[in-house]
């Protein structure tokens, strides 16, 4: 066997190893989706506090303001934290929340943190505000739409006490489009089939749920008090206590914003120090599998080019393309069943685009994860952080 044929054959078996496990679990992602869409809900409304860390005024702010206010829920309360009065956020929802008596709500002042990040500065602060009754904590971003029934479909999971919390997902849906734009929202959206791996998956910060008593047991305060990141340390402590982490598709929201080329760059590169830092095996896994397809990739376009006759070697390397497009051809597909109606209309109008530009997003990965190698510095809403270790960090700009 020669050279070419060695070459030929190694990036044919790669390619399918590399090109069809994304495609076996998308089709394990639509096969829990069609069970969790198919399955009887059941009444169970414990009394829940929400609480949103809000720092300034996002894109759509009132608009996602108002879906938290009209949940279709018995009884919750909502504790709107910012940390000083001089946040645009603090004006703006005094001046939403005024003269709606029917609302148990707070917009409480949680001050500047020193020793962790502001946003867990903000969520402590709201759990030491939550009324003594509340069974369960449900935590939000301030960026994300909810379906009206979203509340109710994240809590009932919770109703079995092995399930140690539970977790929706956010789209990003661009406005008016651009590059930056949709390769944020393909890369966003990459760790969605894994949401459902006891292995890899974790809770986002922007739409959580966990039961009062597992929070106060975990004492996930303490652990927030000394990270600079919300959900990943919490999903630390939910898996280091053996307790399962479940995925709501019911529960996935969408944020409707562009994202310039730089702020996606910066976007990427922040959630993977995280990831590094704070959920190493979902890291290490990421960075092996678009480490070997990006270099697949590189190998076919030298082998076209090649003087040496290894043209078809060149055509099985890059045959992994051809998967990465088809996988992203189906997750768009069964991907619409569960977005809000107006982010699935755009997924749809936009199908094309984001089948044609998937291939870009596996190199976006490899170099942040190359970067969060040498790299433990994040800028986050305007401040950075060094992050030493995941109990050490660093404000280094404020």
């Amino acid at each position: 066997m020669n050279m070419a044929e060695i070459w030929f054959y190694l990036g044919l078996i790669l390619g399918l190893i590399l090109g069809l496990a994304p495609i076996i679990l998308t089709l394990r992602l639509n096969l829990y989706i069609k069970k969790s869409l198919t399955q009887e809900r059941k009444d169970f409304f414990p009394l829940l506090t929400v609480i949103i860390p809000c720092k300034g005024i996002d894109p759509d702010f009132e608009k996602n303001i108002s879906s938290f206010l009209n949940q279709q829920y018995p009884d919750f309360q909502l504790i709107f934290v910012v940390a000083t009065e001089e946040d645009p956020a603090y004006l703006k929802l005094s001046q939403l929340l005024s003269g709606l008596p029917q609302v148990k709500y707070k917009l409480v002042v949680s001050g500047i943190s020193g020793i962790c990040c502001q946003k867990n500065n903000n969520l402590i602060k709201g759990v030491e505000e939550a009324r003594t009754n509340s069974e369960i904590f449900v935590f939000l971003d301030s960026d994300c739409w909810l379906k009206p029934d979203f509340l109710k479909n994240l809590v009932v999971p919770l109703e079995d006490k092995k399930i140690g919390g539970t977790t929706g997902y956010r789209w990003y849906s661009p406005v008016r489009g651009g590059l930056g734009s949709f390769l944020r929202s393909i890369w966003n959206g990459g760790a969605l089939p894994l949401l459902i791996d006891q292995s890899y998956n974790f809770t986002f910060g922007g739409t959580t749920a966990i039961r009062r008593e597992v929070f106060e047991k975990l004492d996930i305060k303490s652990h927030w008090q000394r990270s600079a990141i919300d959900d990943l340390t919490l999903t630390g402590a939910l898996k280091k206590a053996k307790l399962s982490i479940r995925f709501v598709p019911e529960c996935m929201t969408a944020t409707y914003e562009d994202s310039s080329l730089a702020q996606t760059i910066e976007f990427t590169n922040r959630q993977t120090i995280f990831m590094r830092i704070y959920h190493k095996s979902f890291w290490w896994m990421t960075f092996v599998v678009y480490a070997l397809s990006s270099l697949l990739i590189v190998a076919g376009v030298l082998f076209l080019l090649w003087p040496l006759k290894l043209f078809w070697a060149g055509i099985s390397c890059l045959f992994i393309i051809f998967w990465q497009m088809l996988n992203a051809a189906l997750f768009s597909f069964f991907l619409t069943r569960i977005l809000p109606l107006e982010a699935a209309r755009k997924l749809k109008e936009n199908r094309l685009l984001y089948i044609i530009l998937t291939p870009l997003a596996t190199f976006l990965i490899l170099y942040n994860s190359i970067n969060a190698l040498f790299n433990n510095t994040i800028i986050w809403r305007g401040i950075t952080y060094k992050i030493k270790s995941p109990y050490n960090i660093e404000i280094t700009k404020g």
